[in-house]
């Protein structure tokens, strides 16, 4: 049985590298299925203007939270005052909202 877990990262445009890093480190922790996050398609966003924010989102199998938070927290974000996670595990538990400085930002949204 799958034990499903969405998860979705907003940073600055310019965060590619710290994104890049923290799917390092999910990579070598998540020895047997390597789960990473992707980077979202934002070219057809709309309106006249490039968007200042990126998403990464990902839909991880078995991958416990407190790997998905150890390995954001150890991310050297450029801008980390503008970086939030969201998590959602399936049927366990409503979204929760991390800052990147560790701070829980709402426990339950609802």
């Amino acid at each position: 049985m799958s034990v499903i877990m969405d998860a979705v990262i907003i940073c600055m445009f310019d965060d590619d590298n710290a994104a890049e890093q923290m799917n390092k480190i999910l990579y070598d922790e998540d020895e047997s299925r390597h789960q990473q996050f992707h980077k979202m398609d934002n070219s057809s966003s709309g309106g006249s203007k490039f968007p200042s924010l990126t998403t990464y989102q990902a839909c991880f199998n078995h991958l416990s939270p407190d790997t998905i938070i150890s390995a954001f927290l150890k991310t050297e974000w450029r801008r980390p005052d503008n970086v939030l996670i969201l998590d959602y595990e399936f049927d366990e538990k409503p979204m929760i909202v991390l800052k990147s400085d560790g701070k829980w930002i709402e426990e339950y949204l609802g």
